[in-house]
């Protein structure tokens, strides 16, 4: 019995032996698990913040009460803060006053799908900068948050002003503009246009101020002619007009100009000229013309008919 006792012993001391092993085992193979995965996680976190503070626009991530919980150091330049500044505030002090009472609207869209829309934020030093946000919601150790991304839209809108500003010429020009594409219809007519030639859009090239452009249009086109000038009379009033191609289109554009009453003054100086010319050959007497802008002295004498003996 004794030895039975022995051998039943033994066998339970091997039993506590293994499973104490076992235990062992499996705590050394969770803490390995768990180095891994702090390590991993540790990775994974530099990861995200050498993309975070390598973006060339500013970053920053927002609870869903808008208090900013990180932001990177382009955030910080762009708007004139220090980081540890931007971190005490919140999106609705970096909107522009005018845009504040839109902060609360756009957190709650950005929380439930996301959002993207052109914003104006204001700079620590009180200017505004125009931006395009795209705000995404994230999970960051948890809780919800949202990605915010400010491309600046400085740039873009200076250039959309000047092409405003260029595109208003045409339409304050107080000289007809108009466009015309190859099948002859009229795509683009100012104010101008429109006021002095009211049947333009409706006759087309067939309207007298573009009739007869059909061939020159064609050389214009295929680039054998930079432009052509020429004459047109409509209305009782004469145009000159400039028709050239626009650049990498075939859009033909032309340009008239009203040059009646420089017509009229050029047929009625003619006319004295021709009045003139007959008097002074025509005259009994002899007639010097004196030139005042010429040295003091100095005369020109006009041919004149001789005098009647």
């Amino acid at each position: 019995m004794k030895r039975i006792a022995l051998y039943m012993g033994l066998l339970v001391l091997l039993l506590l032996v293994g499973l104490a092993w076992a235990v062992l085992t499996r705590q050394g193979r969770l803490e390995e698990a768990v180095r891994e995965r702090t390590a991993a996680l540790s990775a994974s976190q530099a990861r995200y913040r050498q993309l975070f503070e390598a973006s060339p626009d500013p970053l920053y991530v927002v609870d869903t009460q808008g208090r900013l919980l990180d932001v990177n150091a382009v955030a910080a330049a762009r708007y004139g803060y220090s980081r540890e500044e931007l971190l005490s505030l919140t999106v609705h002090d970096l909107a522009a006053p005018a845009f504040r009472e839109q902060v609360d609207a756009r957190l709650k869209e950005a929380l439930s799908t996301g959002a993207r829309f052109e914003w104006r934020h204001r700079r620590k030093n009180g200017t505004e900068l125009p931006v395009a946000i795209n705000a995404q919601p994230v999970r960051l150790d948890g809780e919800q948050c949202i990605l915010v991304s400010a491309y600046d839209l400085t740039e873009r809108k200076r250039d959309e002003q000047r092409l405003a500003w260029l595109a208003s010429f045409p339409q304050q020009n107080p000289i007809p503009v108009m466009e015309v594409n190859p099948q002859g219809e009229v795509t683009y007519a100012n104010p101008a246009a429109e006021r002095l030639f009211p049947d333009l859009r409706s006759q087309g090239s067939a309207h007298p101020m573009l009739a007869g452009l059909d061939a020159a249009a064609s050389q214009l086109r295929r680039r054998e002619q930079q432009s052509l000038a020429r004459e047109v009379s409509f209305d009782g009033r004469t145009y000159e007009e400039t028709v050239w191609c626009a650049l990498d289109s075939e859009v033909i554009c032309v340009y008239c100009l009203d040059s009646t009453q420089r017509r009229q003054a050029e047929a009625a100086l003619r006319q004295e000229r021709d009045l003139l010319s007959r008097i002074m050959e025509t005259s009994p007497v002899g007639i010097t013309v004196v030139d005042r802008r010429r040295a003091a002295g100095r005369r020109r004498a006009m041919p004149c008919s001789p005098m009647p003996r």
